[in-house]
């Protein structure tokens, strides 16, 4: 059975996930090294592979939490939930041949 995450932990994804918005805003995915995440996020590299395997997991947590908030702000969530999981997932596809070999790291 996984552990349910502290506050902490929560707080620190969110973190990241905010960081990894700037940055790929900035500069775009395939130019936004790890340590220019952590850079933003104001930790250690270390603790953004505690939390993230690689650079393309944090954008899929970033890509899923904006989706979500989508939805959650649409005056009729029941409406693009359909649309915005297809649109989510043409993007993340779209990304992923762009995507390190290594996996960002």
């Amino acid at each position: 059975m996984e552990a349910i995450p502290s506050a902490r932990d929560c707080n620190l994804q969110n973190t990241l996930s905010e960081a990894e918005q700037v940055a790929q805003t900035r500069a775009g995915f395939a130019s936004t090294s790890v340590e220019d995440l952590a850079r933003e996020a104001r930790v250690t590299t270390g603790a953004l592979y505690h939390h993230f395997a690689n650079k393309m997991m944090l954008f899929e947590a970033g890509a899923l939490t904006r989706g979500a908030m989508l939805i959650a702000n649409s005056p009729d969530p029941a409406g693009p939930r359909r649309s915005v999981a297809r649109t989510m997932r043409a993007l993340l596809n779209s990304l992923a041949p762009r995507a390190d070999p290594g996996g960002g790291r």
